[in-house]
Order: C-alpha cells, then sequence, then structure tokens
C-alpha cells in the first residue's frame, strides 16, 4: 500500500466516485490498496481534482496522480516523508 521513492511516497487507491463526501474507508487486502471515497463525479476530472486537494490537505504535501487517471484503482504520489505519511494514516 505505501512504498517509499526519493520524491516522497507511494500510495495505492481504490476510488469510489459519487459518494456523499470525501472520506478514507480503510484498506482493501484483495485490491492491495487504500479504499477512498469522493463526493465529485468522475467527469471531467473532477472526482481526481477532489482526490488530490483533500490527499494535499490530509498530507500536508503535494501529491500527483502518476497512474490510473481514468480508473477507480490509482497509484498517487505524495510528497513527504515515510515517517510522516504513516503518522497520518495512524489517525484514520
Amino acid at each position: 500500500m505505501i512504498k517509499s521513492n526519493e520524491k516522497g511516497i507511494l500510495l495505492e487507491l481504490r476510488v469510489s466516485p459519487g459518494k456523499n463526501q470525501f472520506s478514507f474507508q480503510g484498506f482493501d487486502k484483495w485490491a492491495n490498496a487504500l479504499k477512498v471515497n469522493t463526493a465529485s463525479q468522475p467527469e471531467n476530472g473532477k472526482a481526481n481534482k477532489e482526490l488530490i486537494k483533500e490527499l494535499e490537505k490530509f498530507f500536508n504535501a503535494k501529491a500527483e496522480i502518476l497512474k490510473g487517471k481514468t480508473s477507480r484503482k490509482k497509484t498517487v504520489l505524495v510528497k513527504t516523508s515515510s515517517e510522516n505519511a504513516k503518522k497520518q494514516l495512524e489517525k484514520l
């Protein structure tokens, strides 16, 4: 789920768009990814924009989608240390 590299951490996410609000839903062991809901629909990149905005707010760091821009399964780079990421994820 979390991998470190020289630029930050890589998160594998399973995104469900069009829900009531943005939320983290725990770990999906079958997809080996963190489950995330977005309130926005997947139209014109709205769900991706919401996802990045909320991840940046949660981790207090820049984030970008590396893989899966048109898929529910995404790989996201968050430009933070693995220690900070683990500390933030423990709050979930």
